[in-house]
């Protein structure tokens, strides 16, 4: 019973951090679409993949695209671990577009999990391979909620993540960016699942300048083999 009063408890510690965040400006709105496929071989082997797109300036500027993919491996029953590559090309001021690389790293810690409920500690690892780019440690805790529509299996969830940077900090502060994001999913079949979401994207571009914040409306369709 304890442990159902914490899970339940973090919800609205998560819709207030977001709520604060949005009495900063400037604010600005965007879109971001995510395609992906997810394949399960027998045993604990499993491997995930995904593009997406992203517009800004109230859904008028397509600045960003990532193109990532990898193994993972269900490490127990409450832990997994998936590395993959990311493909990042990034426009620049002036418009021009430059290739970063990455290693990603996720391990996912599941806490607590019912019929109903689910509490994951997600984090990740995002190495810059080369020059180009910043490496993060994002810890990104997450509630969710199952429940079904339509005879499909759903789900709510709520998270927060925070970009601690551990690359050369220059100018900028060690945590310089942050992410709220809640959505539902939704079943499409026994091989398809959509995701639709909305998130708070919070960026501190210089130590001790005002954050900017964004506000993304995405969606995500998932493929599963």
């Amino acid at each position: 019973m304890r442990t159902r009063t914490r899970v339940a408890s973090v919800v609205p510690v998560l819709l207030l951090g977001a709520c604060l965040d949005l009495y900063a400006n400037p604010q600005d709105a965007g879109h971001w679409s995510e395609y992906g496929f997810g394949w399960n071989a027998p045993g604990r082997w499993h491997a995930n993949g995904d593009v997406q797109f992203r517009f800004r300036d109230d859904w008028q500027d397509f600045h960003y695209f990532r193109l990532e993919f990898g193994p993972g491996a269900h490490l127990g029953q409450s832990f997994d671990l998936l590395v993959m590559y990311r493909l990042n090309p990034t426009q620049e001021n002036g418009g021009k577009w430059s290739n970063r690389h990455f290693l990603m790293i996720d391990p996912t810690v599941k806490l607590y999990s019912s019929s109903r409920w689910a509490f994951d500690v997600r984090s990740r690892f995002q190495v810059k391979l080369g020059d180009q780019g910043r490496s993060f440690w994002r810890p990104r805790p997450r509630v969710s909620y199952r429940f079904e529509i339509g005879g499909r299996k759903s789900s709510w969830y709520a998270g927060d993540e925070f970009f601690v940077q551990i690359s050369s900090l220059d100018s900028r502060s060690r945590i310089n960016q942050n992410r709220f994001q809640t959505g539902v999913k939704f079943s499409l079949g026994s091989n398809a699942d959509l995701d639709t979401y909305y998130l708070l994207r919070s960026d501190e571009n210089q130590r001790d300048a005002p954050w900017r914040h964004i506000h993304v409306l995405g969606t995500s369709l998932s493929f599963k083999f």
